[in-house]
């Protein structure tokens, strides 16, 4: 009954996930049990194209629907490195559905993991520019990943900086209760309701697995920085939540805001239908490049 439940509802708000899931064959919800082990554990794959410019994609909350970066994303940022004398790509799989917190084997330790695999990805490539995107969660393991491991650009959509924007009762009340949302934008509306009940639940989680503390902090980290990374924060400009969650990093010279004009969390779901998700990520790769963006020593 749950996934027949499950869908339905899919196929009524996100028929375009649904299309790309059943070309994958991953049309169900997938087993609460943790990867095997490491070995059968899909979670990373490396094209190396012998660039100078590596774009590592960090999947996101939207592995409740499958595994791996979605909205085309693949496709979309190997067509995009033509703009630059072309790119290496390393596409990161969260297979816990837990931000990248815990081990692909669902053991502890999975931000201190992945940090070790992206910092041999980032040497073995050798790449002067290294690009961090994601989206929603996975742009907050973005961001965290790209601070840790030196990068040089971070690109994330709708990510996330403070739980609170979700968590919190009366944030909860303005999103129920956003009708002009709902009558402008249904799917808008749906979506920051299916992910606000997302967010109270993996956190949660969190909380009991690794504990509030060990949650990663983008905006914490960013602020102690030393030398930082050039960085663009995409947003549904209609989605208040996550106009929150991209104002609480206005005020740092270094952070370009750039609103889309959407209620929709997934924003560069929005972009991919109006085609231009390819093209802005490549335009902010280019003015990173064109700029000698540098990252932390």
């Amino acid at each position: 009954m749950r996934e027949l439940l499950f869908r339905a509802f899919m196929r009524l708000f996100f028929p375009d996930l649904v299309k790309e899931m059943e070309l994958e064959g991953e049309f169900k919800i997938d087993a609460a049990d943790p990867v095997a082990s490491l070995e059968d554990a899909d979670y990373m794959r490396i094209e190396d194209n012998g660039a100078d410019v590596t774009i590592f994609a960090f999947s996101s909350i939207d592995v409740l629907y499958a595994g791996h970066s979605r909205y085309h994303l693949m496709g979309v940022i190997k067509r995009l490195g033509r703009r630059f004398g072309g790119a290496n790509f390393v596409f990161l799989r969260d297979c816990q559905r837990l931000g990248f917190h815990l081990h692909p084997d669902g053991s502890p330790g999975g931000l201190e993991f992945y940090e070790e695999v992206v910092k041999t990805a980032m040497k073995d490539l050798g790449a002067a520019h290294n690009v961090a995107i994601g989206s929603s969660f996975g742009g907050s393991v973005a961001h965290h990943m790209a601070y840790r491991c030196a990068m040089q650009q971070v690109i994330t959509f709708s990510a996330l900086f403070d739980t609170r924007s979700y968590l919190t009762f009366m944030c909860f009340l303005k999103t129920v209760f956003n009708l002009r949302q709902l009558v402008r934008e249904p799917r808008g509306y749906i979506e920051i309701i299916l992910v606000t009940c997302s967010t109270s639940w993996i956190y949660n989680v969190l909380k009991r697995k690794v504990g509030a503390e060990n949650v990663v902090a983008p905006l914490a980290e960013y602020r102690a920085l030393k030398t930082k990374p050039a960085i663009t924060l995409f947003y549904g400009q209609y989605a208040p939540p996550d106009a929150k969650q991209a104002m609480l990093m206005q005020d740092f010279p270094d952070v370009k805001l750039a609103p889309v004009p959407t209620g929709r969390h997934n924003s560069p779901g929005f972009l991919y239908g109006e085609r231009k998700l390819g093209k802005v990520i490549a335009d902010e790769i280019s003015d990173a490049l064109a700029g000698g963006a540098e990252g932390p020593a």
